[in-house]
């Protein structure tokens, strides 16, 4: 800094140091620029204060190597909030579901997930109301969208021998109320979890149907589901349709299951049913 010069009496003076911006100079990116804009509170012209705080941001506004020092620490300090993931963002609501892209026709013969159980409560799909999950396991139940694309959730976050997991029981509007879909989702153990996500303790396993669990094998889930209707590398889907009768009248009802392996083992399953007149 150069001999002589002293930014706290500088500040005494009453300049204020109103904003520093990083951008590009001009549309092709010819390289970054640093802007500096200071406001001297009228005194420039009374004292030792004013000249220094004027030579202070003059200084700045003309020192190259002191621009691109705090381009430099500017650039370190946006990278470090950048790279903060989930930092600010609780896990809460639904991730995006799994898929698998076209369309493809039902190969499955039989039903997939009709049912869990989470310690000693069941839910079953279609059967059970979301608020009777609600009253059994607190909470708070998530909504978003309307009409057609509305959808209502309820986030439970358990532990088993694998790890950290979550699991949204999910109502869309086609399902009255009822559960009709649930994402089951690995997670780290650093993940930060909304409080608005009920904690199933340890003692209270979370079952799927046939033996169905986080952390099997590709070769396991094949042993149990058989062949898929299609994939797409590490994901799966199984689609069942079938014609039922309900109170009298002719129902088709799809299921639609799909899983993903990662590092060889199953870390989610997302189950879809509806079942239309």
């Amino acid at each position: 800094m150069r001999r002589g010069f002293h930014p706290r009496s500088a500040l005494c003076g009453g300049a204020i140091l109103t904003s520093v911006s990083v951008g590009n100079e001009g549309d092709c990116g010819g390289g970054p620029s640093l802007t500096i804009e200071a406001l001297d509170m009228a005194c420039h012209s009374t004292g030792q204060g004013g000249f220094q705080a004027q030579a202070f941001f003059t200084y700045l506004r003309r020192d190259r190597v002191m621009q691109n020092r705090l381009q430099l620490w500017l650039s370190i300090l946006l990278l470090f909030v950048s790279v903060r993931p989930g930092a600010t963002q609780p896990v809460w609501e639904p991730p995006t579901e799994l898929s698998v892209r076209g369309n493809h026709k039902p190969t499955v013969r039989r039903e997939l997930i009709t049912s869990l159980r989470v310690g000693e409560f069941t839910v079953v799909l279609e059967e059970t109301k979301l608020s009777d999950a609600h009253t059994h396991f607190g909470g708070s139940i998530g909504r978003r969208g309307d009409a057609s694309d509305g959808l209502a959730w309820l986030c439970l976050n358990g532990r088993d021998d694998g790890g950290s997991w979550i699991l949204w029981l999910e109502a869309g509007e086609i399902h009255g109320g009822t559960v009709g879909a649930f994402q089951l989702r690995r997670v780290n153990p650093s993940t930060l979890v909304d409080k608005r996500c009920s904690v199933i303790g340890s003692t209270r396993r979370l079952e799927l149907v046939n033996g169905i669990r986080l952390g099997l094998s590709r070769a396991q889930m094949m042993k149990i589901l058989g062949p898929p209707t299609t994939s797409a590398g590490d994901t799966l889907l199984y689609s069942h349709e079938r014609q039922q009768a309900i109170r009298g009248q002719v129902a088709t009802a799809t299921d639609r299951l799909t899983i993903r392996f990662r590092d060889t083992v199953l870390d989610a399953v997302d189950m879809w049913k509806m079942t239309v007149f």
